[in-house]
């Protein structure tokens, strides 16, 4: 089975996800640095502190605005199929670790991180994936 073309849907996807990002990158350096030199207080200091989530629960919509969009059933399944296991995996690490920081001194690692190794592990479970259905297919 050769790599299928990206559908429309998928070029819409990553396109706002690409847009998403981009704010995302200017909100974490605005508001790193407006709280890091400026030392704003009271309600100034939450919203720079929340302001780079924006971007991150956009990212979030736009998955189900995708999955809402994608035409192509496979293209759909495969997606949702990465998505689970970038999910289970993150779940299970993070579980894991939590256990691990609270009975043992193993070091703290900001929650902070958990979106962006779902995100490596959707990425490192997506080949294996589709590999899954070329074999399956070369099989026949």
């Amino acid at each position: 089975m050769k790599c299928s073309p990206k559908t429309q849907a998928m070029k819409r996807y990553q396109t706002r996800n690409g847009i998403a990002m981009g704010f995302y990158v200017a909100a974490i350096l605005a508001s790193t640095y407006a709280l890091r030199h400026h030392h704003p207080g009271g309600i100034l200091t939450v919203l720079l502190a929340v302001l780079p989530s924006v971007p991150i629960v956009y990212t979030i919509l736009l998955m189900g605005l995708y999955l809402r969009q994608e035409r192509d059933e496979f293209q759909r399944s495969v997606f949702q199929q990465c998505l689970l296991w970038g999910m289970g995996i993150t779940l299970a690490l993070t579980s894991v670790w939590g256990l691990l920081e609270m009975f043992t001194s193993i070091p703290h690692v900001p929650i902070f991180f958990t979106f962006p190794a779902f995100w490596f592990f959707v990425g490192v479970c997506t080949p294996f994936i589709r590999r899954q259905y070329r074999s399956s297919e070369a099989d026949e």
